[in-house]
């Protein structure tokens, strides 16, 4: 006869192994380790770690509390021999007998619990000091918003920083060579650490994303059209979409109300982001083109079909996803900017609300009409903005240029972090 509190409190047993296996593989400390590590000590607050499918959500948890506690329960909900009908009587008394010092509880993936903000509720109310993850940006803006208003403090995982890939590359030399490599590869910790072949693993991960964090959680019919659009929108990154153009590109098989409702699973799953263009009119910003970028260039890259690597779109999606570890949020404090000539600059960065920093992205300005383009764009944009700081990126170029009263750094990729935002 099936005893379900012995099946639970078995995966358990087994997770509590496999637990040691994950701290034994992590080789590289993540940059947010700190801050979270920080945040432990104000015990208050349930910690909410989210981040996209395999980004290293889970290593990062279990490096921090394996060091700032003597002991910490953990379960692993998306692990196939939980019972589907688990109930949370039976979760609590399996970690209690599991980990009976417990002084907190690690629910890695708790979006797969049905009804999980009730669980937490509860756990809360009794007292446990709580840290979750979870593969979905919904359960960190809506979803945990509304439930736990005030008693949640949340951070955003993405996959490995150029930092943190160095340190997993250890015995190479950091140089142009390397970060072309990082540039071209991704971050994902598997592909980074060469646990997984690239090419294979970032389509199957791509595959899983749209189907475990897209398809089973909203309920999708339209596999094969979501996969099409998805991969329109992979191969147009750093580039404005319309959802009019998008059902354009799908032959009419989706309607604009479906695009956009995609485009919004998508998003939530930590897969795509889509920029919206900076406007002082929120009806403006609303209707814009959007920009689209993906959580990791492995995607591109790894996926890609014929042509040669496009080093200025990778380097462009490179800095998106730098900006928004910094803390930044789409369509919030960063934008993009199309000036009243048509110019585009790839990022508005706004403080208070108002833009104060312009970035714009070019792989090289060695010819005279591609720094002359970028020039007027920048300068353009900050005249009418009345934004205080102009920034270009490349690839390695370093000068300092005025133009129209405005002045403009250029700066290599590596002084990139030395940029205030």
């Amino acid at each position: 006869m099936f005893n379900m509190n012995n099946a639970v409190f078995n995966v358990i047993e087994r997770q509590k192994v496999e637990r040691k296996q994950i701290l034994g593989d992590s080789a590289v400390t993540r940059m947010l380790a700190p801050t979270l590590r920080e945040s432990l000590k104000r015990q208050k607050l349930i910690k909410a770690v989210i981040g996209p499918r395999r980004s290293g959500k889970s290593t990062l948890v279990h490096q921090v509390l394996s060091v700032s506690c003597e002991e910490y329960a953990y379960i692993n909900f998306e692990d196939e021999q939980l019972p589907l009908d688990i109930d949370y009587e039976t979760i609590d008394l399996a970690l209690a007998k599991a980990y009976p010092a417990a002084s907190w509880y690690f629910f890695d993936e708790i979006q797969v619990v049905p009804r999980w903000e009730q669980l937490l509720n509860r756990l809360e109310r009794s007292g446990r000091k709580l840290v979750i993850s979870g593969s979905n940006s919904k359960l960190l803006s809506s979803e945990l918003s509304s439930t736990l208003t005030g008693r949640h403090e949340a951070f955003e995982v993405f996959p490995f920083s150029y930092e943190e890939y160095c340190q997993a590359h250890q015995g190479l030399s950091r140089n142009s060579d390397l970060f072309k490599q990082y540039l071209l590869s991704g971050g994902f910790p598997d592909v980074a650490m060469g646990r997984a072949n690239s090419q294979n693993y970032l389509r199957e991960l791509w595959d899983s994303i749209i189907l475990k964090d897209i398809v089973q959680r909203y309920r999708v019919r339209s596999v094969s059209e979501l996969k099409s659009l998805m991969s329109i929108i992979r191969d147009s990154v750093s580039s404005p979409l319309s959802q009019r153009s998008l059902e354009r590109a799908m032959l009419g098989r989706i309607s604009i109300a479906t695009v956009g409702k995609f485009i919004g699973y998508a998003q939530g799953a930590y897969l795509t982001f889509m920029l919206e263009g900076f406007s002082f009119k929120a009806r403006e910003r609303v209707n814009s083109e959007k920009k689209a970028y993906l959580v990791d260039n492995g995607f591109y890259t790894g996926m890609k079909v014929g042509g040669q690597d496009d080093y200025g779109r990778l380097l462009e999606n490179f800095v998106f996803i730098s900006l928004l570890r910094r803390g930044l949020k789409a369509n919030l404090d960063l934008f993009y900017y199309k000036t009243r000539s048509g110019r585009e600059v790839d990022f508005v960065v706004l403080q208070n609300g108002k833009p104060n920093s312009l970035i714009q992205v070019a792989w090289s300005l060695s010819s005279q009409k591609t720094l002359e383009r970028e020039l007027a764009a920048i300068s353009e944009a900050a005249q009418q903005l009345g934004a205080r700081e102009a920034t270009i990126i490349t690839f390695q170029e370093k000068a300092v240029h005025s133009s129209a009263g405005v002045n403009i750094q250029v700066l290599p990729i590596t002084d990139f972090d030395t940029i205030s935002v």
